[in-house]
């Protein structure tokens, strides 16, 4: 005999389920209940009977119709008495159908009614700051002691982006998400945001309030204003000076949320304070790391008395430039306004503990002249740990001594650093010289780590200008970045001996088909017609991408002898070979004929023909009307109308 469990689920005539509207809190003396009822059986009437707290009224309807498996929602509202003390309420609602009772919902909440909602001095904790948000980044809160009275809420922000907050009112599950059973306070109940608040930093910061259906709003207390993609309302700026004094602030939230909002009921949910952007991405980080102090948090039903009025100018929202600031953001906008009688004071920022402010400090020296601030560079660039900052240093001392700075860069490029950039700009000042004698010290960085440091390496040995520094160039053939041997080729001056016999092995043997190709390219830059044959011997390799690349560069060497080369190449089987060879043609010394491009009289391509029609145009060739009639049929439609333009001459 087998035996097996047999599962009957047992339903009620009647599902119900009632939940305040803005959560399990009565703040205003009235609230709204929803209560959602579903038949499982035939159709019929719901008697609803609620039972309220003593003196409290209910208006809700005592019949709801109901089909089967139908769910309705019916709107209560339930109002308490005049004089109901704060405290824990319930109200039941009792069901029945035709068959008997159908059962009991019950709904459990919070009244409050005393002149504070919340009032937190932090004496013992950190109270609803405890709360770990999904929103609140690094920032860290503590008590600690220095508040108006004993101790207050020191936040620290986690610096880099700066973005995070920290609740000051309101409820979060164990992932840091609002929790939904948490009850909000109807705001023109509680209007009004009482606390004392401390900080010198002038950076964004506001209270964000976020209401029952999602709408989030920002009152700012320092710095501009920041969102992203306008998830916030920004409502009227709180009346605060970042002076690193303790402050009362008093918000009346239900004015300033129905001027932005409009009439209407606004329950809010949560309250926070810190960066009013809701994401962080893509945004400026530093080292810096941010405390503010919140002291006697309070919501109130009642304007508090005694506030004493502050007069903020939103100081820190004003440009502020000054050389002696503390704030390196207003030193670095001083010199960004600088003038040349400010160059004594711009000098001294040299060296500065903030980048932002050596950079702009060097970059200032890039343009004016002051012969005085040389040895400051001098020492400076060769301990300046920033390479942004680097490359400044070397272009204003450049700019202060010229080749005098010849020293300085040959030490520059000997350093071993981990970032290379100011080693690469010392190679390229030296290469203004044009001398032989910095050979050496160019060629040092092909022993550096990075790549683009190698390539800048060999641009300065081409902007040397000098046979040897030719020769010293070849050294970078040897290189395992195909990107440092293509520069090699592009800046080869095959006239020189051995470089046209490095340009033919590279065209032969380089293991990278562009790097071949650009040697092709330099050969064909040769007097010797014996080399240039060796480099038009590349307009016949077998990859399309390689014939392009010496039919383009030869558009750089205007001479008579190409153009046999490039009117054969015409004919290619590859559209952008054929593009590339026209373009180069008509950079060739002489007329040009359609004696010399028949074989374009069927072209169909796109990247051929609009170059064509657009040396017609300028009228540097005559295209028969034939060809003409033909691409005005074209499936292009800027061919069609070129070639129509073109009829209608």
């Amino acid at each position: 005999r087998s035996e097996r469990p047999l599962v009957v689920r047992v339903r009620p005539p009647v599902e119900a389920r009632a939940e305040m509207v803005g959560g399990p809190r009565v703040t205003g003396g009235r609230a709204e209940v929803r209560l959602t009822l579903r038949s499982w059986t035939a159709s019929g009437s719901v008697g609803v009977r609620p039972a309220a707290p003593a003196g409290w009224s209910v208006s809700a309807p005592t019949e709801v119709s109901l089909r089967p498996n139908e769910r309705k929602t019916v709107t209560v509202n339930l109002t308490a008495p005049d004089g109901a003390q704060s405290g824990a309420y319930e109200v039941a609602f009792d069901l029945a159908t035709s068959d008997g009772p159908a059962g009991t919902v019950r709904l459990a909440f919070r009244l409050d009614s005393a002149d504070a909602l919340v009032h937190e001095s932090y004496d013992s904790g950190v109270g609803s700051a405890a709360e770990e948000r999904s929103d609140q980044g690094g920032w860290t809160v503590e008590s600690a002691p220095g508040g108006v009275s004993g101790n207050a809420l020191a936040i620290t922000d986690s610096g880099g982006s700066h973005w995070g907050r920290v609740t000051l009112f309101g409820k979060r599950l164990s992932n840091g998400q609002p929790d939904p059973s948490f009850g909000g306070y109807d705001v023109a109940a509680y209007p009004f945001l009482d606390f004392h608040f401390r900080t010198e930093a002038t950076r964004n910061c506001g209270i964000s309030v976020t209401l029952n259906d999602g709408t989030r709003a920002v009152v700012m207390l320092t710095g501009p204003y920041l969102q992203q993609w306008g998830e916030a309302t920004e409502l009227p700026r709180a009346k605060f000076v970042p002076n690193g004094t303790w402050q009362r602030v008093v918000i009346n939230l239900h004015e300033a949320l129905k001027a932005a909002l409009g009439e209407g009921q606004h329950i809010v949910r949560d309250i926070a304070i810190g960066d009013t952007r809701q994401f962080s991405s893509n945004q400026h980080h530093d080292l810096d790391k941010i405390q503010y102090f919140v002291d006697e948090f309070r919501i109130l039903r009642t304007m508090p008395s005694g506030v004493p009025t502050i007069e903020d100018n939103d100081h820190e929202l004003k440009p502020v430039a000054s050389f002696v600031s503390s704030e390196p953001r207003e030193r670095a906008r001083a010199i960004a306004g600088a003038g040349e009688e400010n160059a004594a004071a711009v000098a001294a920022l040299l060296s500065d503990p903030a980048p932002l402010v050596r950079l702009n400090a060097a970059l200032y020296f890039t343009r004016v002249q002051y012969p005085p601030s040389a040895d400051t560079l001098r020492g400076q660039l060769l301990t300046e740990p920033d390479q942004d900052v680097g490359v400044a240093m070397v272009r204003a001392l450049y700019n202060q001594v010229g080749d005098d700075a010849r020293d300085t860069f040959k030490a520059l490029v000997r350093q071993s650093r981990f970032y290379e950039d100011s080693a690469a700009e010392a190679a390229r000042m030296l290469a203004r010289s044009h001398v032989d004698e910095v050979i050496a010290d160019i060629t040092i960085l092909y022993a550096k780590r990075s790549w683009l440091v190698r390539r800048e390496a060999v641009r300065a040995l081409a902007e040397l200008g000098t046979e040897n520094a030719q020769r010293a160039m070849m050294i970078f053939l040897q290189e395992v970045d195909p990107m440092v041997r293509l520069e090699v080729a592009r800046n080869a001056d095959v006239n020189i001996d051995p470089i046209d016999r490095r340009m033919e092995w590279g065209s032969v043997n380089d293991l990278s088909a562009v790097v071949q190709a650009y040697c092709y390219a330099a050969l064909t830059r040769s007097d010797d017609p014996v080399m240039r044959s060796r480099g038009y011997a590349g307009l016949r390799s077998e990859m399309a991408e390689v014939r392009r690349i010496v039919a383009e560069m030869m558009g750089n060497d205007s001479r008579a002898e190409h153009v046999q080369h490039l009117e054969a190449l015409l004919s290619d089987t590859n559209p952008f070979v054929r593009a590339a060879a026209l373009k180069s043609l008509f950079k060739m010394p002489g007329q040009r004929s359609f004696e010399q491009l028949t074989v374009l009289m069927s072209e169909e391509y796109e990247v051929v023909l609009e170059p064509l029609l657009t040396y017609a145009r300028d009228g540097r060739i005559t295209l028969p009307r034939a060809m003409l009639e033909r691409l005005s049929m074209h499936r292009n439609e800027p061919i069609r109308r070129m070639a129509k333009e073109l009829v209608n001459r």
